[in-house]
C-alpha cells in the first residue's frame, strides 16, 4: 500500500528533478529492494506521475505552486493499492531503466489529475516522454 506523498525533492541532493509521485511505505520498499535485479535504493523508489522539470530551471512561484498541486493531489489520492507486474526497459544514449510496471484502478486517473492540477497552475508536465507508462524503476544499466 503507497502511504505517503508528496516529496518534491530528493532531500539527500542526489537529484534535481522535480516530480509529483507516490513512494511506497517504507516496509513495502524494503520488501520490493530486496529483490534479485533491483538496485536502486529503497528511498528512491518511486512512482511518477508527472515530470515537471529540473528544480534549478523554476522559480520559486512555480515551485510553490507544484507544491500547491501535489497538496490537493494527496489528500484526494491518500492511499490506494498497486500491483508491480511485468518487466521493461527504457533505453536512450545515457543508459537504460530496468523497470516493473504498476498496475491499479487508479494510477491513470492520478497520472490525469496531476497535470490537469499543474496545468491549472501554469505547470505543464513534461510530455517529452510519450505516454504515460506507470512503473517503477528498479535499476539503471550504463549504454552498451
Amino acid at each position: 500500500m503507497i502511504k505517503r506523498m508528496p516529496q518534491l525533492f530528493d532531500i539527500n541532493g542526489e537529484h534535481d528533478s522535480v516530480i509529483l509521485a507516490f513512494w511506497p511505505d517504507t516496509d513495502a520498499a524494503a520488501l520490493i529492494r530486496d529483490r534479485d535485479g533491483v538496485w536502486e535504493k529503497a528511498q528512491d523508489l518511486h512512482i511518477t506521475l508527472a515530470y515537471c522539470g529540473k528544480a534549478p530551471d523554476m522559480t520559486d512561484a512555480q515551485i510553490a505552486r507544484i507544491i500547491d498541486a501535489a497538496d490537493v493531489l494527496s489528500k484526494e489520492f491518500s492511499q490506494f493499492v498497486v500491483t508491480l507486474e511485468g518487466i521493461g526497459r527504457f533505453d536512450n544514449e545515457k543508459g537504460s531503466a530496468v523497470w516493473a510496471g504498476v498496475t491499479s484502478d487508479q494510477i491513470h486517473q492520478m497520472n490525469a489529475r496531476a497535470k490537469e492540477l499543474l496545468s491549472e497552475r501554469d505547470i505543464e508536465a513534461d510530455a517529452s516522454y510519450g505516454d504515460y507508462t506507470p512503473h517503477m524503476t528498479l535499476a539503471y544499466l550504463e549504454p552498451d
